[in-house]
């Protein structure tokens, strides 16, 4: 086995599946790469996943196969567009009148929206609105390193076919996404009439910045079409002869990602006390 270990870790192979598929069940353990669409068609594209193996167990025919790449580029316009119509959708003149703030009217902080039973709204409003900022955070931290370690495979292995465009996209539509949802989020719960609003709105922000993700509530690429342990158990194994590491990494995006990371705990320190302060019903 170590013979077939050194084979698979060392020599440049036909391609990323034939590496996969070369990768044994009792030599990955939990640790795994999680996976996204835009990951996915770094490695080729969901096109190229058709031919069986761990990447699909199944058969597909041509238009599912069109339709999951069609389903990735409308998850990233989504996912791009998505949050700033959203935010749009607060200020006046656009969208609907119920859901307008008049910025004009703010003359500032105050807690005039802390009155009678408003403020059990309020209250809640709050505590969801730092719950998502700190779940943004955390799941940019996931994608950080996911990308970091999809990265380092490909810098180690990159063959006809792979695309490392597509890393760039994950990392800048990620950062992108959680950014401006958190942003959508401090004007979509403020505008909010009622309880029901304030869950319902942060809810489907949240299903907006995860809605990439392999295994959510989108089923373009099923969980065991992923083979995030796979990835791993070869990303711990991309060295040399001489036992160095793989290249670096982009530091342009290495630091983007940090630089967002340092955005969300400001925006978990100070967004929520604004919020409090803030006079959404007189806005209105």
């Amino acid at each position: 086995m170590s013979d077939m270990r050194s084979k698979v870790s060392n020599q440049m192979l036909a391609s990323m599946t034939t590496i996969i598929n070369l990768v044994e069940a009792d030599w990955v353990d939990e640790r795994q790469i999680h996976g996204n669409i835009y990951r996915a068609l770094a490695l080729g594209g969901v096109c190229s996943w058709i031919s069986g193996g761990k990447f699909n167990r199944t058969k597909h025919n041509r238009i599912q196969q069109i339709m999951r790449l069609l389903g990735g580029l409308l998850v990233w316009l989504l996912q791009i567009l998505g949050p700033v119509v959203l935010a749009l959708n607060t200020f006046k003149g656009y969208g609907k009148a119920e859901t307008q703030l008049d910025f004009t009217k703010f003359h500032g902080f105050n807690f005039s929206d802390w009155y009678k039973f408003d403020v059990l709204i309020k209250m809640i409003a709050t505590m969801l609105l730092f719950c998502f900022i700190c779940n943004a955070y955390f799941a940019l931290c996931d994608d950080f390193r996911a990308w970091r370690n999809m990265t380092k495979i490909f810098r180690w292995y990159e063959k006809e076919g792979m695309n490392e465009c597509w890393l760039w996209i994950d990392a800048l539509t990620n950062c992108w996404c959680v950014v401006v949802c958190c942003i959508a989020s401090y004007l979509v719960l403020g505008a909010a009439g009622g309880a029901k609003d304030v869950l319902f709105d942060a809810l489907a922000l949240l299903f907006l910045y995860n809605l990439d993700d392999i295994g959510g509530d989108l089923g373009f690429i099923a969980p065991d079409q992923w083979p995030g342990r796979e990835f791993y158990w070869f990303y711990s194994r991309c060295k040399d002869e001489d036992g160095k590491d793989a290249p670096n990494y982009c530091c342009f995006l290495e630091v983007l990602f940090t630089f967002t990371q340092f955005v969300l705990i400001m925006f978990a320190i100070l967004m929520p006390v604004a919020f409090v302060l803030t006079p959404f019903k007189a806005l209105k």
